[in-house]
């Protein structure tokens, strides 16, 4: 196609002699510039409603000369959108090599009213086209070089005699929609990898669909009959407001998963079970009665038979587990009362349960066969999982044998990986990970030796909806689980509450438990032995009084839903030492224990639907951290004391072991002559083996001050052992020589009072030099009233009268450090004030007074050096 100079003016003339409301005016056309100046650089142009007329080709396919400044023409990208969908255009361009590289074309909603012959020979790369209402007759042919097309859009237009459109050698299409075109009669062949077709609204009198197709809609239409039997993969089948006489026996079709066939005059209606079907629409016809097949569709969740005449209900109807929606009306129904239906989908299935007995599914052995059991497990769809659900079974099918001829042809699979394609080594190299055999009549789960026989891998059993009634953790006390699903059962306290033996592989592993929905009426001892749980849900039991002790054994637990019992109280729940969720809703608690507020790691409580008034419960789990702290204010002040006694025990242990590791995880010491000391020198390691964890104790504010003291005093950096290790060996600067002296004792540090009243918080001190003179150091110990005086810290002498000694490095250190601590307690205690208890603010304040006085104390020690 020629280029010419100027594209854009032919458009910008057009632009200015329309009118208003037909086409762009100039400041509409400065907008398209910009569009395309973006078109170029993104590679998609964006033309829709613009009310445009007449479609410039040259825009978009631009010369040197059409650019603004500043671009170039090498950095163009190639147009691979374009939508001018939503305009007023009655034709397009003949010509569109120029933008062979077009992947996507949208002209829906104009006047078109047929498109270029050559569209697709020009555009080979062309994957979308949507012409959807149009006034189109008839659609571009494909050219025999073929096409990359994937999707052709051209609903609610004007098309017909397509029996010659050769769209079946377009062996890339997959998806057709041809729908409200109704003088379409006959469909042409159509191509073999077709997904979806949407004929909706059309006159089609016959119908052939393509072996593949997924989607198949073909409603109002005049069709008579359609042959679905060879779509194995159809999941979407609409049939309504056809001709459809008579009788219809749908082949087994085991990917549909929706079913439409309302509206039409059909009396009698046949379908083979499928798994995965979960609509069935059969309303507006006349329908004598329901096949009984319907009962063993296990996934079947919305069912409309209305406006029939169906005289009676399949009673397996009422066994389906999922079935939420029935819809009944305009039937002459004897079998089921009236007040019945009116009550809803449980009813009418309670109703027809009790008609017929559960029927049993008929399983085969293949079934069950070691080999069809493994090709299972390597599904891609169900990779590693053995799925025994909704199989009505009522004892375990298999035996140890059967296990591990399982494992042992899914163990063949391990050689596979050298030589095998990525696709086929995914589908076919798996382990047995999960089980699921919910949804069945067990009473019993299945031994543990034939779990183990499955192999190592397995981490996960499904065995809800079942009707257990012992609980299952002592009876897989042996197998390494770390998911556990047993509810909706019938489970009932064991008698002999036996608990659960400490080094079984359930207790090691086991994280998540579900025994919701069962008939517990207290917590079972076996569960108190889990030491890795973390998430535990006991709603919708009949728990009920006091929830027991031994919730301080659950180290891991973070996770507990108690809701929908009876509980009136919860033991020692608060001393699970990582709970973080607790629901404990519609229970009949009357009061909340203040011990909750001990549970430092909650945040989420939730309290509705409980008798008591002390917590609005509609503030929670928002508020949960204040109502904590109410919790505690309403606690002795010896229990939240000998609590917070006991975390900072916990603190300091943790605290200990980390400034070990810190202080003695070092190199091994020098071998040489000893290192000087003086000013700026670092420290020799320490002589002699480290000392033992056990006898180390982190030291006292008292002892870190009087260190510093030492430090600055000190000529000689020594190494001082953990208290009981007797003396030290330390370099002398003098001689080089080793000298033994005694370990001088930590002064004891002073007793004080609890604070009458908060005083207000003081300014942190920068110092830039201490002043010079001398100074007496503060009390060291409360029963002493001897002063000490401050040795000259190891620096340079000062040189004359008015220079000041700068701070050595170790004091700036310890100085900063003391601000440090001082600034972080008094901005704790003035944001988090509010929010905490008495308790907490009183020991907060103890705390930052003592940092305080530390800070004081060393600033005076600064100030106290000697004149030299």
């Amino acid at each position: 196609m020629s280029r010419r100079p100027h594209p854009s003016q032919r458009f910008m003339a057009h632009a200015q002699d329309a009118s208003r409301n037909d086409v762009l005016q100039t400041e509409t056309s400065k907008s398209l510039r910009q569009v395309l100046r973006a078109a170029r650089a993104t590679g998609a142009l964006a033309l829709a409603g613009r009310r445009l007329r007449e479609l410039p080709v040259e825009s978009y396919a631009p010369t040197p000369d059409d650019l603004d400044e500043g671009e170039k023409f090498w950095e163009i990208v190639e147009l691979k959108s374009f939508d001018c969908s939503h305009n007023k255009l009655d034709e397009l361009p003949s010509d569109w090599r120029a933008i062979s590289t077009l992947r996507q074309l949208r002209v829906a909603r104009n006047s078109l009213s047929m498109l270029p012959e050559a569209l697709l020979s020009d555009l080979p790369a062309l994957e979308l086209l949507d012409a959807g209402d149009n006034r189109l007759r008839s659609l571009p042919p494909v050219p025999a070089a073929g096409c990359a097309l994937k999707t052709l859009l051209a609903p609610r237009n004007a098309l017909e005699k397509l029996e010659r459109w050769n769209i079946c050698e377009c062996l890339t299409l997959e998806t057709l929609s041809l729908s409200d075109n109704e003088l379409i009669k006959v469909l042409p062949s159509l191509p073999k990898p077709l997904r979806a077709l949407d004929v909706e609204n059309c006159s089609l009198q016959h119908l052939q669909p393509t072996q593949f197709l997924e989607t198949l809609a073909a409603a109002r239409n005049k069709l008579k009959g359609v042959d679905v039997g060879g779509l194995q993969k159809l999941k979407y089948l609409d049939l309504r407001q056809n001709e459809l006489q008579g009788s219809l026996q749908l082949p087994s079709l085991p990917a549909l998963a929706e079913l439409f066939i309302g509206h039409n005059q059909l009396q009698h209606f046949d379908l083979k079970p499928s798994p995965l079907i979960a609509t069935i629409d059969v309303s507006s016809n006349s329908l004598q009665k329901l096949p009984e097949s319907l009962g063993r569709c296990i996934n079947l969740r919305a069912l409309d038979a209305s406006n029939n005449d169906l005289a009676e209900l399949p009673c397996s109807l009422g066994t389906l587990p999922k079935l939420q929606r029935i819809a009944l009306d305009g039937n002459p129904l004897r079998s089921v009362r009236r007040d019945v239906i009116e009550r809803g989908c449980e009813a009418i299935k309670a109703f027809l349960r009790t008609r017929a007995a559960t029927p049993a599914e008929k399983t085969s052995d293949d079934d069950f066969d070691p080999l069809a059991l493994a090709n299972r497990v390597r599904d891609p769809d169900a990779r590693g999982v053995l799925n025994l659900a909704g199989k009505h079974l009522r004892h375990w099918p298999l035996d140890r044998d059967v296990c591990a001829k399982v494992r042992e042809s899914l163990e063949q699979d391990e050689g596979l990986d050298a030589y095998v394609d990525d696709a086929q080594k995914a589908s076919r190299t798996a382990r047995v990970k999960s089980i699921d055999i919910s949804e069945n009549a067990l009473s019993e789960l299945p031994e543990a030796s034939c779990l183990l026989a499955l192999g190592d891998s397995l981490r996960e059993l499904k065995c809800a909806r079942n009707r257990l009634r012992q609980p299952p953790l002592l009876s897989l006390a042996n197998v390494p689980l770390k998911v556990l699903d047993a509810s909706r059962n019938e489970i009932t306290n064991d008698d002999a509450d036996t608990p659960l033996p400490d080094a079984c592989a359930l207790a090691r592993n086991l994280s998540e438990l579900d025994m919701s929905g069962n008939r517990l009426i207290r917590i079972p001892r076996s569960l108190f032995g889990l030491q890795a749980l973390r998430s535990v849900t006991l709603a919708r039991n009949e728990l009920s009084g006091d929830l027991g002790r031994g919730w301080a054994s659950l180290l891991a637990l973070e996770t507990l839903n108690l809701a929908d019992n009876r509980l009136g109280a919860l033991g020692d729940v608060h001393k699970a030492p990582v709970l973080r969720t607790l629901d404990l809703g519609n229970n009949c608690l009357r009061s909340v224990p203040p011990e909750l507020g001990l549970c430092d790691c909650l945040r989420s409580l939730i309290l509705h639907g409980n008798p008591q008034r002390a917590i609005r419960a509609e503030t929670l789990p928002k508020d949960t951290l204040k109502v904590l702290a109410r919790l505690r204010d309403r606690l002795p002040m010896d229990v939240v004391e000998r609590h917070m006694k006991r975390e900072e025990d916990l603190q300091s242990i943790e605290d200990s072991h980390e400034s070990f590791d810190e202080r003695y995880t070092s190199p091994p010491p020098p071998t040489g002559p000893p290192p000087k000391t003086g000013y700026g020198s670092t420290p020799p390691p320490p002589d002699g083996p480290p000392p033992v964890l056990s006898d180390y104790a982190p030291p006292s504010a008292a002892a870190r001050l009087s260190s510093a003291v030492d430090n600055r005093a000190c000529r000689a950096m020594a190494w001082s052992p953990a208290p009981g290790q007797g003396r030290a060996m330390a370099w002398s600067p003098q001689d080089g020589q080793t000298i033994e002296r005694k370990k001088k004792p930590l002064p004891r540090e002073k007793k004080r009072k609890p604070f009458e009243s908060v005083r207000a918080p003081r300014p942190v001190l920068s110092l830039p030099s201490p002043v010079l003179g001398k100074g007496v150091l503060p009390r060291q110990s409360p029963r002493t009233e001897e002063k000490k005086e401050l040795k000259p810290s190891n620096r340079p002498p000062a040189i004359g009268r008015s220079s000041k000694p700068s701070i050595a490095p170790e004091d700036t250190i310890t100085l900063k450090g003391l601000n440090e601590r001082v600034s972080s307690l008094d901005a704790r205690l003035t944001e988090d004030g509010a929010s905490l208890s008495q308790a907490k603010v009183y020991a907060l304040k103890k705390q930052l007074a003592r940092a305080k006085a530390d800070r004081i104390r060393f600033e005076r020690q600064l100030a106290a050096e000697p004149d030299t």
